[in-house]
């Protein structure tokens, strides 16, 4: 099976100068787990600004800023046969543009579960459930074990997974 995951690009209001990029953590622990889990997961990590840190693009419909890959590319790193999408979203203030990013992966991948994990939609997974049809699961909290079951049921069945907002 394989899983991408994903970080769009650092969001900032657009005069901000200030955002320093850090590496996605969460989604670093949650490749390692798959990949020390030996079942047969094919992890691919796609990290917007880690992948074009010099890359400053405006998002003009929420007056932003980005600071790496746009989503359109994004979607290509996407291996086809991907089955489990998971995302990053962290802070509120990211969240219109992670949500419209969501959207679109969701219209090249109709097919693969969207995963959205973080500190935004842990605080609010009804709101973001609501916001954004393009979601299929939120992992609330610590992702780790979540994902473990979510692996070992290859994406399969998972509505009652402990961690799971749908």
């Amino acid at each position: 099976m394989i899983i991408s995951l994903i970080r769009f690009a650092l969001i900032a209001p657009a005069g901000d100068a200030g955002t320093e990029p850090t590496p996605p953590i969460g989604l670093a622990y949650i490749a390692g787990m798959c990949k020390d889990a030996d079942l047969d997961i094919e992890v691919n990590c796609i990290d917007a600004a880690g992948r074009s840190l010099n890359k400053i693009f405006k998002i003009p419909k929420y007056n932003l800023r980005g600071n790496g890959l746009e989503v359109n590319e994004i979607i290509q790193l996407i291996n086809p046969k991907t089955k489990i999408i998971g995302i990053s979203s962290m802070f509120s203030h990211e969240w219109p543009y992670v949500r419209d990013c969501i959207e679109l992966v969701k219209k090249s991948f109709p097919n693969a579960k969207i995963i959205v994990g973080g500190e935004h939609v842990t605080a609010l997974p009804e709101y973001c459930l609501r916001d954004c049809n393009a979601v299929d699961y939120i992992s609330l909290g610590e992702g780790e074990e979540t994902w473990l079951e979510i692996i070992k049921k290859k994406g399969n069945d998972i509505d009652n997974i402990a961690g799971l907002a749908y």
